[in-house]
This record gives structure tokens, sequence and C-alpha cells, in this order.
């Protein structure tokens, strides 16, 4: 086994495991092979330190490169790459898959496919494995940081044209951590 078999469902399932030693390995092995806890338990123990060595990789992170295309459960996806050309709907949709952050949501609006954005994500939650899920969620996020730097720049850049036309010019420009101020200094 491998992260090219781990959905991203299994993927999240693992992530929210809080319990600790042999239950944590049974949990484990049940979300890997999804199978109930109860079924795992009445393996024998040689079996189950083979198996816990099968999946050792879970306690690493996947190494795999980003990917432009992929398929996942028979279709072709590909890859926006440049936010600066996508359509204003993507973005919107992107700031609804970012808070929270779901790798599924985010993986579907970032993608182009014949379905639509909720079936990609259902697609995808079911079906894509992590091996290229978790690269292309780390390089979004990447892109997403510096894209929203951008924004917030050239935003505090078209309000201080604004306020200098308004105004006359006669108030000091803004600044992006002023921006995050009331007009009496205290922050809001």
């Amino acid at each position: 086994m491998k992260w090219s078999d781990v959905t991203i469902r299994q993927w999240e399932e693992l992530q929210e495991l809080t319990s600790e030693g042999l239950t944590l390995l049974v949990e484990q092995l049940a979300i890997l092979y999804d199978k109930r806890p109860e079924e795992i338990r009445k393996i024998k123990l040689d079996q189950l330190k083979k198996e816990s060595q099968k999946t050792a990789f879970i306690a690493t992170l996947p190494t795999a490169k980003a990917v432009e295309k992929f398929e996942c459960n028979g279709k072709q996806y590909s890859i926006i790459v440049d936010l600066s050309n996508a359509p204003a709907g993507t973005y919107i949709d992107l700031v609804a898959a970012v808070n929270p952050m779901s790798m599924a949501d985010l993986l579907a609006v970032m993608t182009i496919g014949e379905d639509t954005t909720q079936e990609r994500s259902l697609t995808f939650y079911h079906h894509l494995t992590v091996d290229i899920a978790y690269p292309l969620t780390v390089f979004f996020y990447r892109v997403w940081t510096h894209f929203t730097e951008s924004i917030a720049a050239c935003s505090v850049k078209e309000l201080n044209r604004i306020i200098s036309s308004d105004i006359g010019g006669g108030s000091s420009p803004l600044t992006i951590s002023q921006t995050e101020t009331e007009p009496s200094g205290t922050t809001s």
C-alpha cells in the first residue's frame, strides 16, 4: 500500500484520529482498508504487525510533484494554474473552499472538467488519491497566499486613489496594516 491507494476521504479521516498505540493502529487500518475497527481487531498479532509495516508510509507526507492534468474515476481534469486569468466565479468559489479548508472542495474549484464543481468535489473526495491531491493542494495554497497578498496591495492602492481624488489629496496614504484599524487608531 502507498499514498496512491489512499483517497482524500481516507486522508481526512486519518487526520481526525486522536487515539494512541494499538487503538490508533486499528483505527488507521480500518480506514485504509475500508473495514470496521471490529473486523481489524480480529486479526492475529503477527498479521497486524505485517499490516502495520505495509501502512507505515502514513507517518510521512506524500512527496509526489503537482501535475497539470490527471484522471479521476474515469474522467480527465486539468488544473487552473494562473488565477489572474480565471473567471471571477472561480475566485469566489476559491474563497469559500479555503475557509474552512476542504481538500476536495479546493481541488474541485481549481480544476476544469465537464462536470460541476460540486460533482467534482464529491468525485475527488471519494476517488482522488492523496499522491495527486496533496501536492496540488500545497501548490494552490502557495499560489493563493501570493494572489491574496497581491489583491490586498492593489486594493490599498485603489483606496488611496479614491481617497486622494475625493478629499483632494489632503490625507496620508493608507498601508495594508492601517486598513485593519479603525479611524480612532484602535484595532477592530
